[in-house]
């Protein structure tokens, strides 16, 4: 357990010494990602991003009555849904490949370079 929580720290700048335990840390690489589809998704957090900033401002700044609030939520799964349909991924895609991102160093880093090719 220790050894998996000190290779997911960041704290070492360079990995020189050996660039085998990275692989042998991850619990389980989850499902493999082709181009095309990490393509999708690093699209989708680009166009989601302004969505989820827009409804946490939204949220954190008016007084919203329960009615008012689970409309903004519905809008909000709405919107999100039309971006992932737009981008090949159905929302538990989506939610999988966010997932193995959250715990998948390598493919996080995958998904960065995309998201900055795409100027994201």
């Amino acid at each position: 357990m220790t050894t998996q929580q000190q290779s997911s720290s960041s704290a070492m700048p360079s990995s020189q010494g050996s660039p085998a335990p990275e692989m042998s840390a991850q619990p389980s690489p989850g499902p493999k990602v082709g181009p095309g589809e990490l393509h999708h998704f690093a699209a989708a957090i680009i166009a989601v991003r302004p969505i989820n900033q827009k409804i946490r401002r939204d949220l954190a700044t008016q007084k919203l009555t329960q009615t008012q609030h689970q409309q903004l939520i519905q809008a909000y799964t709405r919107k999100v849904k039309t971006v992932l349909t737009k981008n090949h991924l159905s929302p538990v895609a989506y939610e999988t490949l966010m997932k193995k991102a959250q715990t998948n160093p390598a493919f996080a880093q995958r998904v960065e370079t995309v998201i900055k090719a795409h100027g994201g």
